[in-house]
């Protein structure tokens, strides 16, 4: 059985972008079969709407009750969808694990994408005071 444990920020907005925040703070997939190791896994995150570009990694071994962390965690943000928000919007980040093809885990974590007023960065801006969900899917 596969567990998918993760940190993601669950408010953004343009700031998020110019100051290079890091939106995903964790990234541990879990192998919690202590028998049998589970080789070639492919773990994907995207995000609806589509404020940053997907991302895929490509786990080669975790060990039978082992646990891997995904160190490179940089994602990529959309600045022109997050500068040309309008208004607030809601959404939602899905982490996947896959093994040849086969969906073994998936993960969703709600997040909300803040506009500016008239240039100003909104009171919740994730750099003054982080609000991050931990997430642990079984």
């Amino acid at each position: 059985m596969i567990s998918i444990h993760w940190d993601i920020a669950e408010k953004l907005n343009f700031a998020c972008h110019q100051s290079s925040f890091a939106v995903l703070r964790d990234l541990r997939i879990e192998n919690s079969d202590e028998e049998n190791r589970i080789d070639d896994l492919l773990v994907t995150l995207s995000a609806d709407p589509s404020f940053l570009k997907p991302k895929s990694w490509q786990v080669d071994r975790v060990a039978p009750g082992g646990m891997v962390p995904i160190n490179d965690r940089a994602l990529d943000l959309d600045s022109d969808f997050l500068l040309k928000l309008a208004e607030s919007v809601r959404g939602h980040v899905t982490i996947k694990v896959e093994y040849k093809g086969e969906t073994l885990r998936k993960s969703q974590s709600p997040s909300s994408y803040w506009h500016t007023t008239n240039g100003a960065v909104p009171a919740i801006c994730p750099n003054c005071s982080p609000p991050f969900r931990c997430r642990t899917i079984r």
